[in-house]
């Protein structure tokens, strides 16, 4: 009977202590700290950029602790763009680190029509907002805030136009003409420009198709002239175009194409873009 109630009472001593560890380490509880070690750019196309920010999670008490969710928003150039949350729980381990990841897609056409002063503009500053909140013994809910700022490209199709119809040589049974092509780089990064088809119709007529593999680099801020030499055969395509031709008369002329786009940054993956010109033009003699 003795040997039992000194077995009980050291039990319930040892119980008492591990309870009594537990409150200390409970009372002494601190907040973990957050920051955000890195944002990056992870895909680019010309309708959206995804960005992803690495945030790291350090727990400097002795007992674990629970990340309970987490909130962000984002601005362009000071202008609310969108917000967020995710749920997922996390614990994070006692005197342990873990990170995790918060993955945000921003589309174009969502940043065109929540800020107007991005014309002619190649890059747009935005601002990351959020902040991460804890399942904390004691302390209860605590939410602690990390931030970033940085850059992205602002992407945009390259503009297409027809930029002259150049007269070389012309007699009754045909002409040799020239057509300049202009495709203007419209912000955002150097491009690649690569299978060119064209076809340009004038008075209902199909006076050109064509292509070419020939690769054309094309800087944010420029503009290429791509030259199309072709010849009319007046005793094929009528007296019409021989009319056209021979006068001085503006012209309505239709322009339609597509063209692989890809660039030297490796995220932006190579695309298809068609294009379409409607206006009018005379030709040069």
């Amino acid at each position: 009977m003795r040997s039992f109630i000194i077995f009980a009472s050291i039990f319930f001593f040892l119980n008492g202590c591990a309870e009594i560890l537990k409150i200390l380490q409970q009372s002494n509880i601190q907040k973990p700290t957050v920051q955000i070690t890195n944002s990056k750019i992870t895909g680019l196309s010309f309708t959206q950029a995804d960005l992803m920010f690495d945030v790291q999670i350090n727990n400097p008490n002795t007992v674990s602790v629970n990340l309970a969710g987490m909130d962000y928003a984002l601005k362009i150039n000071q202008n609310s763009l969108f917000s967020g949350n995710k749920t997922d729980a996390l614990a994070i381990a006692a005197q342990g680190a873990s990170s995790v990841q918060i993955p945000v897609t921003l589309k174009y056409e969502d940043i065109y029509k929540a800020v107007s002063d991005l014309s002619g503009k190649k890059n747009s500053t935005y601002t990351f907002d959020g902040g991460l909140s804890f399942n904390l013994p004691v302390l209860g809910n605590v939410r602690l805030p990390i931030s970033t700022t940085g850059e992205i490209p602002l992407l945009k199709l390259p503009k297409v136009k027809v930029k002259s119809i150049n007269l070389d040589s012309f007699s009754w049974s045909g002409a040799s003409l020239n057509l300049n092509i202009a495709v203007a780089g419209n912000g955002g990064m150097d491009l690649l420009l690569d299978n060119l088809s064209y076809g340009l119709n004038i008075g209902g007529k199909n006076w050109i198709n064509g292509s070419t593999n020939k690769q054309q680099k094309l800087s944010a801020d420029s503009e290429q002239i791509i030259s199309v030499p072709f010849k009319l055969d007046f005793l094929q395509m009528g007296r019409t175009v021989y009319d056209i031709i021979k006068g001085d008369a503006t012209l309505d002329y239709s322009l339609t194409g597509d063209m692989k786009i890809s660039s030297d940054n490796p995220l932006l993956k190579t695309s298809s873009f068609s294009f379409s010109d409607l206006s009018q033009i005379k030709i040069s003699k």
